[in-house]
């Protein structure tokens, strides 16, 4: 054989003539014995070095028992790095961290999916150039994956079910239109509905009005869809967990909508009165609990200062409070599903609206950055978990876990709150990060 044949070669042909489970003594310290002379065209990865001398392998000598076993396992370990690599993608080796639940992760304009499986850690959920898929949101079960499908001048959701491995096209009904590059507000508790933003015409005083904002409510087993029933410009920030209400930003107020009895319910008493009448229209952001019973709401002040603040209002009543206030810019707070730890962002931006914008790399203001901190949802002291971030983050579906990425967009970060060695990263060679959500484990 050609000295400068790479070793892989053999070790395929190994693979057609022997296969690795019948393989003779033989085949095995032959291939070994001629690595260690033979000149590779490119290095192992060095995960593989590693293996390989903790197992005993020395090249120039036959291989220990141990070493022949443990060459099964750098086969496989080449082939998964291998085929990631080639797809764009390398993930770090398999850490428990992952082990709970689904990440699906928008990158550049594909799905991937990361279930934390042995040989599995990333797998492409679409491959389409020219079109852009992004925005990926699991349904509460962790069945159902809804991503926004753009093409050209045109836009549908897609649904992905991880139970049948098929995937549903949503278009949206006569009379409206989905907006390009957007997301889905939220799923319905059964993991059967969504709701999305939408465009939609109206005569006003004779006059046609193109291009309304609305919200349209679809059925994922039907592929039917309906438009709310408000006329006018409506947003929508959610769909409350455990009920069939939509939070709706409609007029100068924010209400529940009823997706069923299209009940509107105006939240009044929600409004703190030490920030006064003008809470709503200065809100940042609305968020709703883990059980639906609150509304976290981000506020900014209107004198200029850094002071974004978090608020909570109770739903079934007339209560409000502040939960995070201060000098510092505090905005985008999410409850752990069990609603036993509250996180949020703490940004350097000068305000409140600039740091809820994101961070700058067109070189025109310094870099946004953020941290991630997280405070017990009953109350007590705040503790930062890590910092330099995008100020976007999910929790796990055990609460026990966050997902962010890093500002450049280039790796996910998985920090955890009992381990305090640090994020695992998970590092995409080729693309940038756009969106992530992280699922349970389907039923």
């Amino acid at each position: 054989m050609n000295e400068q044949h790479d070793f892989e070669e053999r070790l395929r042909m190994w693979l057609d003539a022997d296969g690795p489970s019948d393989a003779p003594d033989r085949v095995i310290t032959a291939s070994l014995a001629e690595a260690a002379g033979v000149r590779r065209s490119r290095a192992w990865p060095r995960p593989l070095d590693a293996v390989l001398a903790n197992l005993g392998f020395t090249p120039g000598s036959a291989p220990s028992p141990q070493a022949r076993a443990g060459t099964l396992l750098a086969l496989l370990l080449t082939f998964v790095v291998g085929a990631i690599a080639v797809a764009g993608v390398y993930i770090l080796l398999t850490d428990d961290r992952l082990t709970n639940g689904s990440i699906a992760v928008a990158v550049d304009g594909d799905i991937w999916l990361l279930t934390g499986e042995p040989g599995k850690d990333a797998i492409p959920r679409t491959r389409t150039p020219g079109i852009d898929e992004s925005a990926p949101t699991w349904s509460a079960d962790g069945r159902r994956l809804a991503y926004w499908v753009t093409e050209s001048d045109s836009a549908e959701i897609h649904v992905y079910d991880a139970v049948t491995d098929r995937t549903t096209a949503i278009e949206a009904p006569a009379g409206l239109v989905l907006p390009l590059h957007d997301s889905i507000i939220g799923w319905s508790p059964d993991g059967r509905r969504i709701a999305a933003p939408a465009r939609g015409i109206e005569v006003i005083d004779g006059i046609t009005h193109v291009g309304i904002p609305t919200v349209a409510i679809f059925d994922v087993e039907t592929g039917t869809g309906e438009r709310i029933a408000v006329d006018g410009e409506a947003w929508s920030f959610g769909w409350a967990p455990n009920t069939e209400r939509i939070g709706l930003l409609y007029g100068d107020d924010a209400y529940l909508y009823d997706v069923d009895t299209h009940a509107l319910t105006p939240i009044v008493s929600g409004k703190p009165d030490d920030i006064g009448e003008s809470a709503i229209a200065s809100a940042i952001d609305f968020v709703f609990s883990s059980d639906g019973s609150a509304l976290l709401m981000t506020t900014a002040s209107d004198d200029g200062a850094a002071s974004g603040d978090i608020w909570t209002i109770d739903l079934r009543g007339d209560s409000s409070k502040p939960v995070v206030s201060g000098t510092s810019n505090d905005l985008a707070p999410t409850e752990s599903r069990d609603g036993s730890m509250l996180a949020f962002i703490r940004s350097n931006a000068l305000t409140a609206q600039g740091a809820a914008a994101g961070p700058r790399t067109d070189g025109l203001a310094f870099d946004r950055s953020s941290e991630v901190l997280v405070i017990p949802a009953g109350g007590g002291e705040a503790r930062s978990l890590i910092d330099g971030i995008h100020p976007e983050v999910r929790w796990s579906p055990d609460g026990r876990r966050m997902l962010a990425k890093s500002l450049d967009g280039s790796e996910l970060l998985i920090v955890d709150l009992d381990r305090p060695d640090g994020p695992i990263r998970i590092t995409f060679t080729e693309g940038s990060i756009d969106d992530f959500d992280w699922g349970p484990i389907p039923p």
